[in-house]
């Protein structure tokens, strides 16, 4: 079953599937799983995923629909060693009118879950199911933490991880949108005490280079702070980044970075006088 080029992605009109990286038409995805008719086709999209074996690691699905409107929605995929969290959400449109006419019966999802965290041995689930607008399912499956009792159920908060990173964006876009800063602003304008290992390049970083992971420094370069938890603190991780070595030019090379979005963060109590998380609360 071949992929659809992205460059084509902006001239489609029809419903398309991402999986990972690759993108794919409905009707294949759900001719894949034709066998589970019973589902409605978003359960297929699902299950075509599992089939996959995608969901064991950190990619996403995505459920597109009519692509020259740009109306995208998300289906998160869990980490891998995290309790599986399954997020369904939106109805397809367009060529999948007929399929998602079918009925969401509960005895199918209970049996679809059921067969998920069989296959790939994981405690919990948590499945949502919006459909126009409203919350049409909500329900957990399994424990919270192996050899505890602990049950999943609708409420059950699971890790995001780096989705926070979207928040953090978000958040610095309100305060560009407000006029509380530029994108282009220099980060030590608002953090004095940053530096990084090179004087030029703190004197130059700005509040862009903080969430594009083009700093120069290597892949996840110190993770090892806050990753697996650590005593250390915030001030404690801004203060070790200027004993980190760059593996690469100033914005001459991609390298995924989470140390300079706790950098990020802080500019939101800098600025607002809020702390990150009461801002990203109230605010997005």
């Amino acid at each position: 079953m071949g992929s659809i080029p992205s460059a084509r992605l902006a001239h489609s009109s029809q419903t398309l599937v991402r999986i990972g990286c690759r993108f794919y038409k409905l009707s294949d995805v759900c001719s894949r799983v034709s066998a589970v008719t019973e589902h409605a086709a978003i359960f297929r999209c699902l299950l075509f995923c599992l089939s996959l074996g995608e969901f064991n690691t950190c990619c996403s699905a995505l459920i597109i629909e009519k692509m020259h409107q740009m109306s995208v929605k998300r289906i998160p995929a869990p980490i891998t060693r995290l309790p599986l969290f399954v997020a369904c959400l939106g109805v397809l449109t367009g060529s999948a009118s007929a399929a998602t006419s079918d009925p969401l019966r509960s005895l199918n999802i209970d049996r679809l879950v059921e067969r998920t965290m069989s296959t790939y041995q994981v405690p919990g689930i948590a499945v949502g199911i919006v459909k126009d607008g409203k919350l049409v399912f909500a329900k957990g499956y399994g424990v919270r933490q192996l050899g505890l009792p602990g049950k999943v159920d609708a409420d059950t908060l699971f890790g995001i991880a780096s989705n926070t990173k979207a928040f953090t964006t978000a958040a610095l876009a309100i305060l560009v949108d407000e006029g509380k800063l530029r994108w282009d602003d220099k980060v030590i304008d608002y953090l004095p005490e940053f530096r990084l290992y090179d004087a030029y390049v703190t004197r130059e970083f700005t509040i862009r280079d903080l969430v594009t992971h083009r700093s120069g420094l290597g892949l996840g370069a110190g993770d090892l702070l806050f990753f697996p938890n650590s005593d250390f603190t915030t001030k404690d991780i801004l203060g070790a980044l200027r004993y980190l070595k760059p593996a690469a030019g100033f914005r001459a090379a991609y390298a995924y970075d989470n140390n300079l979005y706790v950098v990020a963060g802080e500019l939101i109590p800098a600025i607002t006088g809020e702390t990150w998380a009461d801002f990203v609360t109230t605010r997005t």
